[in-house]
C-alpha cells in the first residue's frame, strides 16, 4: 500500500460472522510500535471475511519505506482464540505528501 491511499483490507477467517465475538487487527513498525489499530466496531465481519478501509490520515502516518507487520485476533462464542502469522505490508512512498 502507499502513504496517502485508501486501501480496503482483506482477512479470509476461519468463522462464519456470527460466530466473531471480538477481534483486533494491527500495524506495527519492525520495532513493534503499534501504528494502527482496529476492533470489531472499526470493520465489517462477514462470513470467512473481515474488511476495512484504511483512511489518508492513517496511512501518512506508516513508514515512508519499507514495511509494516500486520496481524489479525479473533475470539469466537465458544472463547477459542485465532491469532495469525504476522504479515509484512510493503509501504509505498509519496513524492508528496497530505491529505487530497
Amino acid at each position: 500500500m502507499n502513504k496517502g491511499s485508501t486501501p480496503k483490507i482483506r482477512f479470509s477467517t476461519p468463522l462464519p460472522a456470527g460466530e466473531v465475538v471480538s477481534l483486533s487487527v494491527v500495524f506495527a513498525n519492525d520495532e513493534g510500535s503499534i501504528l494502527i489499530e482496529k476492533d470489531e466496531t472499526d470493520v465489517t465481519v462477514g462470513d470467512y471475511e473481515i474488511s476495512f478501509t484504511l483512511s489518508q490520515i492513517e496511512t501518512l502516518g506508516l513508514p515512508d519505506t519499507g514495511a509494516v507487520e500486520a496481524q489479525i485476533r479473533i475470539r469466537d462464542t465458544s472463547g477459542t482464540a485465532y491469532i495469525s502469522n504476522i504479515v509484512r505490508v510493503d509501504v509505498g512512498r509519496v513524492l508528496k505528501e497530505g491529505l487530497l
